[in-house]
Parts: structure tokens; sequence; C-alpha cells
């Protein structure tokens, strides 16, 4: 048990040798699941040689070049901010048959 626990960690720690692309956001390995995907600018896909040539055994499954947008130093600050609001009760409760009240049309035919 602790043998699987310590290969399952090693396989999260390390994607790449799970036979996963190697994810660089601005130059630094990252994870393509902590992107906002309205801050990128451009995302560069590298396959097998290219990548292997550059990044080396990193690379052997690909690249993926994601770039952010950065702001310039005569722009003002902006804050974007999206939500939602989810209610977990409903609105309105119908009244509801019992079995006693449900069956007894059907016995009456």
């Amino acid at each position: 048990m602790l043998t699987v626990r310590l290969t399952m960690k090693m396989c999260a720690a390390l994607p790449q040798l799970a036979g996963a692309a190697l994810v660089l956001v601005d130059g630094m390995p990252s994870s393509l699941n902590l992107i906002n995907p309205v801050g990128l600018e451009s995302v560069t896909v590298l396959k097998n040689a290219a990548s292997a040539a550059i990044y080396g055994a990193r690379g052997a499954f690909g690249v993926i070049l994601v770039t952010t947008k950065k702001g310039g130093k005569d722009q003002k600050e902006k804050i974007t901010y999206s939500g939602g609001l989810r209610f977990n009760r409903p609105t309105f409760l119908p009244d509801v048959l019992n079995t006693k009240q449900h069956s007894w049309p059907i016995l009456q035919a």
C-alpha cells in the first residue's frame, strides 16, 4: 500500500513521466487548469522534434507555450469580476398526494 501511494505521488508530481506535454506559462512550468482563459494572449504547441531539441527530455511528449496578457506602463489598472449566485432551496413546493389519496381513483376504476 505504501508503494502505491508513492507511485501515485510521483506521477502527480512529475507529469512528464506519465506521458503528458510540458506546459510553460510565461516561461514557467505550470498547469493548464490554473489559467484564466480571459487572460490568455497566445497558445503555441511544439510537437516532438522541435520540443525535444529545445527542452530536451522534459519536452519529449510535446510542449505547450502559453503567454498571458500583460499591462502596459501607461495603462490604468483594471479589475474584472465574474461570478454567479445559486439557491439551494426551491422557491415553490407543490402539494403532493400521499399513498392513499393517489391510489383511491385507481381503486375506484
